[in-house]
């Protein structure tokens, strides 16, 4: 195993819209590249904190809000990272998961949903954490980038 990246970090919510792009270079042929992440809290436990985004929310997207009687159908709400990635000639997927620990695998022979499998060129690639939205005061993540031979 070759490692690329190993990083981590920590997200408030005036990240929400927000990307983190981390590029590394593949100097060696490779059969899979492989990346592990993960982030934490998953949602928001405070109900009324919960309840006043999406009120703030609802208000944006023009709902009347004074007809909405229970809120449970929204809850929880969540802090929502996804992940792409580029290799040195594009765009090699995305992948826009709910899920808070993920791994992600590229080959000539495959790949995991919403990435394209093919060549493993050498050069500089980049994996991008989009952050959609930060709910929580703080989001833990962390990344690990690696290439099997």
């Amino acid at each position: 195993m070759i490692v690329y990246l190993n990083a981590q970090g920590k997200l408030t919510k005036d990240c929400t819209k927000t990307h983190l792009t981390y590029r590394f270079d593949v100097t060696e042929d490779i059969k899979t590249l492989c990346i592990q992440f993960s982030f934490s809290p998953p949602h928001l436990e405070d109900e009324a904190a919960s309840e006043a985004i999406i009120y703030q929310c609802l208000k944006e997207q023009g709902i009347d809000v004074a007809t909405l009687h229970d809120l449970s159908d929204f809850m929880p709400i969540k802090n929502y990272l996804t992940l792409s990635l580029d290799d040195p000639n594009g765009f090699r997927g995305a992948g826009h998961r709910h899920m808070t620990k993920q791994r992600v695998c590229v080959s000539d022979h495959g790949a995991t949903p919403g990435f394209i499998q093919g060549e493993l060129p050498c050069g500089q690639w980049a994996v991008t954490i989009s952050v959609h939205a930060v709910v929580t005061e703080l989001c833990n993540y962390t990344i690990k980038v690696y290439g099997e031979a």
